[in-house]
C-alpha cells in the first residue's frame, strides 16, 4: 500500500481528498510518493516522486477519464517505469511492483525537499520537450532521464544511484553515468543538455570578424535607423540579434535573438540553433555541424524556413 500526497493543483482535479494528517503515521517513506499536475505541450500530466528515493514515473498527456480509479492510475504508471529502469524483480521494490487496492490518496503534506524536487524536474522537462506527441514511450524516456539526474535532495545522488545503496545495504555502488540520456541520434542532441566550454580567444576572434562582417553586410546602411543586427558573445556560443527601435519613440531598442552559432570544443565542429516564441533554442537539424563557421553563415544567409528572419 503506498501513501500519496498530493499538491494542490492536483487535487482541484482529482476531487475532494483526505488531509495528509490522516494517514497513517509514522510514514513509510518507501511507500510514500508526492504527486504533482503540470501541463506540457498544453497537455495535463502528472509526475509521482517516491520520498525515500526520489524514483520518479510521469502520465502524460492524462485525461480525467484516467484518474477514476486512482490506485489503478498510480500502479500503471509505477510498474511502466519499473519495467523501463528493469527494477521489476529486485526485492527491495517489491512492494512498489505487486498492485495494491489499498493506495491511499491524501492532500499535499508541503514537504519542501519533494516540492523542490517536483518543481525541478518539471523545468527540466518543459525545458526540453521539443514538441513531440506525448504518449508512453516519451514517458519512459522522461522517467529514465529524472532517474538518472543528479538531484540535491539525495546528496548529489541519482534514484538510481539511491536505490543501488539501498539495495546494496546502504552501501553505495559506484555506477557509470548516462550518455545521451534523451536518446537522440548522436551528433543531434538537445543542445541545452550538453556540457560546454567557453571559446578560446583564437576560435572568438575568428568568429568575431565574420558574425560583425555578416551583420554589416546583411543590413543595408539605408534601412540601419529601423532595424539592426548585432552579435554578443556567450560562453561557448555566438548569438545575433535583431534590434529595432520603441515603436513608441523610446530611446531604448529592443532585443531579440534569433540565432546561436554553437562551438564544440570535442569535435571542433559549429552548429546552428534558431529560437523560438518563448526564448528557448532549437537545434537546426537540416543543418549538418560544420568546421568552417563561414559555410554555416552563408547558409543562414540563404536559408528560407522564416525561422530566423521570419
Amino acid at each position: 500500500m503506498a501513501n500519496i500526497f498530493c499538491s494542490g493543483k492536483l487535487s482541484t482535479l482529482i476531487g475532494a481528498l483526505p488531509l495528509a494528517k490522516e494517514a497513517t503515521q509514522p510514514i513509510d517513506r518507501m511507500d510514500s510518493w508526492n504527486a504533482h499536475l503540470f501541463m506540457l505541450g498544453g497537455k495535463k500530466c502528472i509526475i509521482f516522486v517516491n520520498k525515500a528515493t526520489i524514483f520518479t514515473c510521469f502520465k502524460l498527456g492524462v485525461a480525467k477519464r484516467e484518474l477514476a480509479d486512482l490506485g489503478k492510475f498510480f500502479q500503471s504508471c509505477v510498474s511502466q517505469q519499473l519495467k523501463a529502469n528493469e527494477l521489476s524483480a529486485l526485492p527491495l521494490l517489491a512492494n512498489w511492483a505487486t498492485p495494491s487496492e489499498d493506495h491511499q490518496f491524501f492532500r499535499t503534506d508541503n514537504d519542501r525537499v519533494m516540492v523542490g524536487t517536483i518543481n525541478n524536474f518539471v523545468d527540466l522537462f518543459r525545458y526540453s520537450y521539443d514538441g513531440r506527441v506525448l504518449g508512453p514511450d516519451v514517458e519512459v524516456k522522461y522517467g529514465c532521464v529524472a532517474n538518472d539526474y543528479l538531484v540535491g535532495a539525495l546528496k548529489l545522488r541519482t534514484p538510481m544511484d539511491e536505490i543501488a545503496r539501498l539495495a546494496n545495504g546502504g552501501v553505495p555502488v559506484p555506477r557509470k553515468p548516462p550518455t545521451n540520456p534523451f536518446g537522440y541520434p548522436e551528433g543531434n542532441q538537445n543542445p541545452e543538455f550538453l556540457i560546454s566550454e567557453p571559446l578560446s580567444e583564437l576560435v572568438r576572434l575568428g568568429a568575431e570578424k565574420r558574425l560583425l562582417q555578416f551583420c554589416e553586410d546583411r543590413i543595408p546602411p539605408e534601412y540601419r535607423d529601423q532595424i539592426r543586427l548585432e552579435c554578443k558573445f556567450e560562453g561557448d556560443s555566438a548569438i545575433l540579434s535583431e534590434r529595432r527601435p520603441d515603436w513608441q519613440g523610446g530611446p531604448d531598442w529592443s532585443d531579440m535573438e534569433i540565432i546561436r552559432f554553437r562551438y564544440n570544443n570535442k569535435t571542433a565542429k559549429w552548429t546552428v540553433h534558431w529560437c523560438d516564441s518563448r526564448h528557448k533554442w532549437h537545434l537546426c537539424d537540416d543543418f549538418e555541424p560544420c568546421e568552417a563557421l563561414q559555410e554555416l553563415i552563408d547558409a543562414v544567409d540563404e536559408d528560407g524556413s522564416g525561422r530566423f528572419w521570419g
